[in-house]
């Protein structure tokens, strides 16, 4: 079974490795930029040398068996004393580990930044939708650099081509969920012991709703906090605004 005709939302993971529809392993090796496939009793097949810059940060496969590398480009071969700025970059193979299409992922930003595409899933039509962290290092001082990072977002074509590309004012913080449609799910944690703040963005950024999740002691606290809500609606619906549910012009009665 093809890994994601089962797994609809494909979240972090430290582990780079995928299976096609054939029960095949492909697996990366970070410090020889090699791509592994093994068949499903670990019988090895082969491996192809990817790109000696590459730092991948996930490694999926489409219904195709095409295998596609994301993360960014470093400037040196050296992984420990590398500080430069990465650009970001997606690679994508035959099932035979034949690069079929490379792509870099560049900001006209004048300050130095880190790009690192984060996650990638593949359509049934074949485009890919990726997510990643876009991180300026602002001078602060003359010896201090403070790191602000905010989400990208982009959507390419099965040929590579670029047909979105969306630099958001979100922050990258928190967990992220991407589904097959390219929309986002956002899991942040709070500074409130046991709250997150989970959000869902649609595939251009605009945000469809968020919520609060709250466990033990401050589930006492959520009975305040929805009157506080209703009663917000309440003296609103009696100026007459939109409907923030229907999208309908509504009069005060």
């Amino acid at each position: 079974m093809h890994t994601q005709s089962y797994r609809d939302w494909i979240g972090s993971s430290d582990d780079l490795f995928c299976v096609d529809s054939s029960g095949n392993f492909f697996t990366f090796v970070e410090n020889r930029s090699i791509l592994n496939k093994m068949t499903s009793d670990g019988n090895h097949l082969w491996d192809q040398e990817i790109n000696p810059y590459i730092h991948c940060s996930d490694l999926i496969v489409d219904e195709l068996d095409h295998v596609y590398l994301g993360g960014y480009l470093r400037t040196s071969k050296d992984p420990i004393n590398d500080f430069s700025s990465p650009t970001a970059y997606i690679v994508r193979t035959t099932s035979a580990g034949q690069n079929t299409w490379s792509k870099t992922i560049e900001f006209d930003d004048k300050i130095d930044r880190v790009n690192n595409v984060t996650k990638m899933v593949v359509n049934k039509d074949g485009c890919l939708y990726a997510i990643g962290e876009h991180k300026s290092l602002i001078q602060d001082s003359e010896s201090e650099r403070t790191p602000n990072s905010w989400l990208f977002l982009l959507m390419l074509m099965p040929d590579g081509q670029t047909e979105r590309q969306i630099l958001t004012d979100l922050s990258y913080e928190g967990d992220f969920y991407l589904d097959c449609s390219g929309n986002i799910v956002q899991v942040k944690a709070l500074s409130w012991r046991d709250t997150l703040i989970v959000s869902k963005y649609d595939n251009t950024g605009e945000r469809q709703w968020m919520a609060i999740t709250l466990s033990g002691d401050r589930l006492r606290f959520f009975p305040l906090f929805l009157v506080g809500i209703v009663d917000w609606f309440a003296k609103q619906r009696k100026k007459g605004r939109v409907n923030p549910f229907t999208g309908v012009w509504e009069n005060p009665t």
